[in-house]
């Protein structure tokens, strides 16, 4: 089993450990003659600091669950004519401007490295 150290009293012990930080720690409970804050009088709620007045004008109605008065009509889109003409005729158009690209590095750079 394990024994406590034996520690001289003439060794000076840590701030942490004098008695009077242990006395703190401690589990006893001491009765404290002090009064606590509960046993104080005093109010015990906030009173009100301000009167209320009825309102003298009505709030105009905001018919925020009217759909008809913030929703537009929804508008069908009409249908893209030559979608497949515009589609054939631009993979055409990268393909000649890749070759022409590809070309112009063939004949005029490559011959510029050797």
């Amino acid at each position: 089993s394990l024994t406590p150290p034996v520690v001289d009293s003439d060794t000076p012990m840590p701030a942490e450990l004098q008695q009077d930080v242990l006395s703190l720690e401690s589990d006893e409970v001491k009765a404290s003659t002090e009064p606590t804050a509960a046993s104080e009088a005093g109010p015990t709620s906030i009173m009100q600091q301000y009167k209320e007045k009825p309102s003298t004008e009505t709030p105009p109605s905001g018919a925020i669950y009217d759909t008809e008065s913030y929703h537009r009509p929804i508008v069908a889109k009409q249908a893209a004519r030559g979608g497949a003409l515009k589609i054939v005729l631009w993979v055409l158009g990268l393909i000649i401007v890749g070759a022409g690209a590809g070309a112009a590095v063939y004949f005029f750079v490559f011959p510029l490295l050797k």
